[in-house]
């Protein structure tokens, strides 16, 4: 696979969903909004066409200084860097959070376990007490937020400060 077959591909199984699409340094990056970012990224791993089977990275970026201008966009953006085996291609995902004060996007541990680690890093490193992922488990919600206080509830673990 190409990047012209990717984006041909990309096109066709997000949509509407894709706020952006660009090519710099031989690898292609789509920009969504955080609302469909899980759905996003099941599709992309899942669909035959994409096959992004590997999770290679994840980082939190705060826009809030990039560059020497104003920054005029959602301040803060998950990045994941993601592989198809089957296709041998690599793509970076940027997912912005809508909500400057306080982003919320739903996590990808359940697609890919090792995003675990990786959001965790982000959220201690990049923007400590302002990003929160959020995880379903079962019929419970939970939100790894700032000042967290973690505790074992049964098979799940309850996060303090949690946002509604």
């Amino acid at each position: 696979m190409n990047n012209d077959t990717l984006v041909s591909a990309l096109h066709d199984v997000l949509g509407e969903r894709i706020l952006g699409l660009s090519t710099a340094l031989g690898q292609v990056t789509v920009e969504i909004s955080a609302d469909c970012h899980h759905v996003v990224c099941e599709r992309l791993r899942d669909d035959p066409r994409l096959g992004f089977e590997v999770m290679i990275d994840l980082c939190g970026i705060d826009y809030s200084t990039y560059g020497n201008t104003e920054w005029d966009a959602p301040r803060f953006a998950v990045v994941m860097q993601l592989l198809s085996i089957q296709h041998n291609i690599r793509m970076r995902l940027r997912s912005f959070c809508m909500d400057d004060e306080s982003p919320v996007i739903e996590s990808v541990t359940d697609l890919w376990p090792c995003a675990n680690w990786f959001e965790r890093e982000a959220f201690d490193f990049v923007v400590v007490q302002n990003f929160v992922f959020v995880q379903t488990v079962g019929n419970h919600v939970i939100q790894l937020a700032g000042n967290i206080d973690a505790r074992a509830v049964g098979q799940v673990a309850a996060v303090g400060k949690a946002h509604a």
